[in-house]
């Protein structure tokens, strides 16, 4: 939603926004669309007050064309100091797992492109490492080797993997490429 914000569907994405728990990215696509007031933007702000945290949120509301108010700052950077230590250590440590599967998945782009790694090898280690992007990888090679059916098992076994929505948009966007 926050990618195809548009001036009659303003409301619903602000009132998505205000009622879910957006990531960083999704908070600064909507702080750096001039459509959202810096009203709203401070309320979003205000009620997700870890995203103040994210560079990602700061530099979009820097670019933003409607700069919000020193109060409005202020108001949001208020929200944020009211964040405990220990949420704040669980979004230390989701950026750190994040960061990690991030250093997973090129480790695994560097496995999958090098000739010298026997392709089984390959497949075992996506196979424990069974995230998202690993199955599609597992996907991707079944279908290079013309292994429709094991492909296609693999494909129908995602919908079982996870529940989380940031991972279901991306297996959506991920299975339309097939």
């Amino acid at each position: 939603m926050a990618l195809n914000v548009t001036a009659s569907n303003v409301p619903d994405v602000y009132s998505e926004l205000m009622n879910s728990t957006p990531s960083y990215d999704i908070l600064a696509l909507a702080c750096g669309n001039d459509l959202f007031t810096t009203n709203m933007i401070e309320d979003i702000l205000t009620t997700n007050n870890y995203g103040i945290k994210s560079y990602l949120v700061r530099d979009a509301l820097v670019q933003r064309e409607a700069q919000l108010s020193e109060q409005q700052m202020a108001n949001i950077w208020q929200a944020a100091e009211e964040i405990s230590t220990y949420k704040d250590l669980l979004l230390q440590l989701d950026c750190i797992n994040m960061a990690y599967t991030d250093l997973m998945q090129q480790s695994i782009d560097a496995l999958v492109e090098r000739d010298s790694v026997p392709i089984d090898s390959v497949k075992q280690y996506l196979e424990a490492w069974d995230d998202l992007y690993s199955n599609f990888k597992l996907i991707n090679i079944a279908f290079g080797e013309n292994n429709i059916s094991h492909a296609e098992e693999l494909f129908e076994e995602l919908a079982n993997k996870t529940t989380d929505q940031h991972e279901l948009d991306d297996y959506i966007e991920e299975s339309s490429k097939f």
